[in-house]
Formats: structure tokens, C-alpha cells, sequence
């Protein structure tokens, strides 16, 4: 019998197989979108080719839209920034080009109250 340590060992294992198979086949990078927890940090990213300008505004910054701004884009048009951030629940959202807020694709999101929505990850 697998335990659940065990198959995320294997899905990790299997995970990583793919993207280095996607580098030495594809001759293309593993794609970084959406958050990635390690040690104490996240690092957001997201894939939005055409901006000029990303920023990151979220209850962990006071909703400040110019304070995170994303660097980018790579070579496959993601932006990127790696914030150190508490426990807890965040709520966030993409500022492109200072006018679009946008959602992150990869993450659930919950209504704001206001008609839109917000990212949302947990931090355990």
C-alpha cells in the first residue's frame, strides 16, 4: 500500500521528470506560474507576455500597487518576484501595466465584496 507521503514523493519524482524532459526536448524552460512556497518565502509568478509593467498589491503589503513590482519578463514572458511572507491568509492580485488587476490564474480566488475577486493562498 502507497501512503500519501509516498505518492507525493512519486508526483514530485514525476513532476520534475516532465519539466526536465520539456528543457531537453522542447529546448524550452519549465514554465513558474503561480505561487511557490519555500523557506518562509513565496515566489509569485506569472506568465503575461505583452505587459511592460507588473506589480503585485495584496493584504500583505497594504494593498500597495506600486511597492512589489514583478521582474520580467524572461524568455518565455513570466514575471517573477519572491516576497518573504507570514502564516496566515493572504488575498492578492496582478497590476498590469498600472491599469488591468488581474487574477491569478493558477490560484483559487474568492469574491472581494465588491463584485471582483481576489487571489488567495494560505500560508500553514
Amino acid at each position: 500500500m502507497i501512503t500519501c507521503i509516498h505518492s507525493r514523493a512519486i508526483l514530485s519524482v514525476l513532476i520534475l521528470m516532465v519539466q526536465i524532459s520539456a528543457v531537453i526536448f522542447c529546448g524550452c524552460a519549465p514554465r513558474y506560474d503561480g505561487p511557490e512556497f519555500f523557506d518562509g518565502s513565496v515566489r509569485f509568478s506569472i506568465r503575461v507576455p505583452e505587459a511592460r509593467k507588473v506589480t503585485i498589491a495584496g493584504s500583505f503589503n497594504m494593498w500597495d500597487s506600486e511597492k512589489d513590482a514583478l521582474s520580467g519578463p524572461d524568455e518565455h514572458g513570466t514575471w517573477m518576484i519572491i516576497l518573504p511572507l507570514a502564516k496566515g491568509r493572504h488575498e492578492y492580485l496582478y497590476l498590469i501595466d498600472s491599469e488591468k488587476w488581474m487574477t491569478d490564474p493558477e490560484a483559487p480566488s474568492v469574491d472581494d465584496g465588491t463584485g471582483g475577486n481576489n487571489s488567495v493562498l494560505v500560508l500553514r
